[in-house]
């Protein structure tokens, strides 16, 4: 519900919780846009399966965390996890990929939106292809509004 402030009350504050059930190829040296396409929870549908975009229905603080889950057959480089605001980069996170398995890593941000700002997760694997794991469990990502 939105008070006559345009305040979200509880709650209906927008959250969702993305997973990833078909795994994302990744081209060598290429950033990627990961579509994460299912969702646990999608409270105020603004988290698009389709696009693997959230866009904000209201302005205000939204907190964004999530894993991503590589698979490459490297021995040791270096993957990054993008988040982009409105398609233009905002925040990234660098992770040591190491060994012919599965190697990842964590990302958080916090970031104001105003209402109809969207909020997309790239990844980058450098000069190795592989994929991202297709695994709700290791592979996911949420965000919520804080206030």
């Amino acid at each position: 519900r939105i008070d006559a402030a345009g305040r979200v009350t509880m709650p209906y504050q927008p959250a969702f919780h993305a997973g990833l059930t078909t795994a994302t190829s990744l081209t060598s040296s290429t950033e990627t846009q990961v579509v994460f396409n299912t969702t646990l929870y999608n409270v105020g549908s603004g988290y698009n399966t389709s696009t693997g975009r959230f866009t904000a229905p209201i302005s205000g603080v939204y907190s964004f965390s999530g894993n991503i889950l590589f698979n490459t057959s490297a021995t040791v480089h270096r993957g990054l996890i993008y988040m982009h605001k409105n398609g233009v980069g905002f925040k990234s996170t660098q992770v040591a990929l190491a060994g012919y398995a599965h190697c990842g890593g964590k990302f958080g941000v916090e970031m104001y939106l105003n209402a109809g700002d969207y909020v997309t997760v790239r990844v980058y694997s450098e000069g190795y292809g592989g994929a991202v794991y297709d695994s709700n469990e290791w592979t996911y990502w949420s965000g919520h509004l804080i206030g």
